[in-house]
């Protein structure tokens, strides 16, 4: 009776540890590994420079064309804009010119070629 009466006592001192330890083990797993967690953060801030490199690359793409388009305005025209559009397009050439043909490569034909 004596060894039982022990375990009871001694039992309902150790629920309030037991209880207490487990709540941390519990909300410090999902703190580090929950939907929201440490883990889950440090993904979405990949995510998120991820993102912005594309943003950054995307706005310096768009600020090329911006530039391109500008030059080909219909009160202002910029020759060279102009004579790089009809060798592209027209697949013109000086007589002076040295032209390379890419096979296979471009959509316009296989004399077309891309120019940048």
């Amino acid at each position: 009776m004596r060894l039982i009466d022990e375990v009871r006592r001694r039992g309902k001192a150790a629920i309030l540890p037991v209880l207490c330890t487990s709540a941390i083990v519990y909300f410090g797993y999902y703190l580090i590994y929950g939907g929201q967690g440490l883990y889950a953060y440090a993904r979405l801030r990949q995510q998120v420079e991820i993102a912005q490199n594309v943003v950054k690359s995307t706005a310096a793409a768009r600020d090329r064309l911006a530039q391109r388009i500008a030059l080909l305005q219909p009160d202002h025209i910029d020759p060279d804009m102009l004579s790089e559009l009809a060798r592209r397009d027209l697949n013109l050439a000086q007589p002076d010119d040295l032209v390379i043909f890419f096979y296979g490569r471009a959509s316009n034909g296989p004399a077309a070629a891309k120019f940048h």
